[in-house]
């Protein structure tokens, strides 16, 4: 489970109900989760893994993760199922091959191995941020906070 800055163990008590629902999934089915967040929360702590990272750098990860599951095709199978209701080119009636092929170019400008920069509806610099893969698998690492600057080791 990927989890980006949604504390949602020391959230408002309206989520009390989710919070048992993810503590009892990390205890009883071992799910491991990993959080992306500026601070260490009580959430990021429960986790397998806390990646720290820049304020506002959430969808740079987002888009360089998006980026090696369309590259390796980890999507084939029921992500293509997926894509046949989702619009992800101009033409409503675009085949599932049509619309890889456009969520491909598009991600391709957010290589996973190099800080990557979103873009800014202002037209200023967006975020950077940067992730690593490794054998067939996206492996979110803590290169992603390296590759950001905020390290704290």
């Amino acid at each position: 489970m990927l989890n980006f800055g949604s504390n949602v163990l020391e959230a408002h008590t309206n989520h009390t109900s989710t919070a048992q629902r993810l503590t009892r999934a990390l205890a009883e089915r071992k799910v491991r989760m990993v959080t992306f967040d500026v601070r260490l929360s009580i959430t990021a702590a429960k986790s397998a893994e806390w990646v720290p990272i820049k304020p506002g750098t959430d969808i740079a990860v987002v888009l360089a993760m998006s980026n090696v599951v369309m590259e390796e095709g980890l999507y084939r199978g029921e992500g293509e199922d997926f894509l046949k209701f989702c619009r992800a080119t101009k033409a409503v009636d675009a085949t599932t091959n049509e619309k890889v092929a456009a969520l491909k170019a598009h991600l391709a400008q957010y290589p996973p191995e190099s800080p990557t920069r979103t873009p800014r509806a202002s037209g200023g610099r967006g975020a950077t941020a940067c992730i690593r893969t490794g054998s067939s698998r996206t492996r979110v690492t803590r290169s992603a906070a390296r590759c950001s600057g905020t390290t704290p080791w």
